[in-house]
């Protein structure tokens, strides 16, 4: 609750939310991840965004400072992409194409005017905070970046990226 500023009271509703989705198993003390849900269920921005958060911080860290003044940067809409936010206020002239709900809304935030911001635009999947669909293709057809930033669940031996929700996939896929 001291993470979130918000009560115990409010944080237990939350987790009873989630534990009537089947996403996570209460415990003493929190909750963990239900792995049966995980596979199928598509995990909410919430709950990803408090994954390792602080590894998340220190690899977006890593990741702004390949950003270069005047990029183009596509950010898909996982919470790892997200973290790369706040590091980019010492950029300039970017242009940042994004499906990501949150990431839109936090980009906006900043007074400074060194970042245009472009949405996607497409379908709302609310649970992932998600612009997808081929509205959102259409957009990123448009566009050639500098560098992209995306996430996934998973990297298989030969290579493979793999990931739990292929409608945020196609997304992936059209930026890369």
């Amino acid at each position: 609750s001291k993470k979130l500023f918000a009560s115990e009271p409010s944080v237990r509703r939350d987790l009873a939310s989630l534990e009537g989705q089947g996403l996570i198993r209460r415990v003493h003390g929190g909750a963990v991840l239900n792995e049966n849900g995980s596979g199928e269920t598509k995990i909410p921005f919430l709950i990803r965004e408090l994954e390792g958060s602080n590894e998340k911080l220190l690899i977006a860290e890593k990741a702004a400072s390949l950003i270069k003044d005047g990029d183009v940067i596509f950010l898909d809409a996982s919470s790892s992409a997200f973290n790369i936010i706040p590091f980019l206020s010492g950029k300039k002239d970017l242009t940042v194409i994004t499906n990501g709900i949150k990431a839109i809304n936090a980009l906006c935030e900043y007074k400074e005017s060194h970042i245009k911001v472009i949405s996607t635009g497409g379908s709302v999947h609310t649970t992932c905070l998600a612009l997808i669909g081929e509205d959102a293709f259409r957009t990123v057809e448009q566009y050639n970046a500098d560098i992209c930033f995306f996430a996934c669940r998973g990297l298989s031996r030969d290579g493979r990226l793999t990931d739990i929700a292929p409608d945020e996939d196609y997304v992936r896929i059209k930026m890369l």
